[in-house]
């Protein structure tokens, strides 16, 4: 997986809102993202959701949108 770093230090030296909706669970992932944060002088922040297994997997079984995976797009 590639790294989202590179594509949020514009925004972030911009001093636009940037989020990354990524699991990013391995610290080397976490590792440029925090860079990217404290060399723009912003406070990384993660939201960690608890959620059982078998809720995950039922969410990627339907798709994000609640429907099967695949078939609905952002609107």
């Amino acid at each position: 997986m590639r790294s989202a770093a590179p594509h949020c230090r514009g925004s972030a030296a911009a001093g636009v809102l940037t989020v990354i909706d990524a699991t990013n669970v391995q610290p080397k992932s976490r590792a440029a993202l925090i860079a990217v944060a404290r060399a723009h002088d912003v406070l990384p922040v993660a939201i960690v959701l608890d959620v059982p297994e078998e809720v995950c997997s039922a969410s990627r079984t339907r798709g994000w949108c609640g429907t099967a995976a695949g078939s609905c797009s952002p609107g």
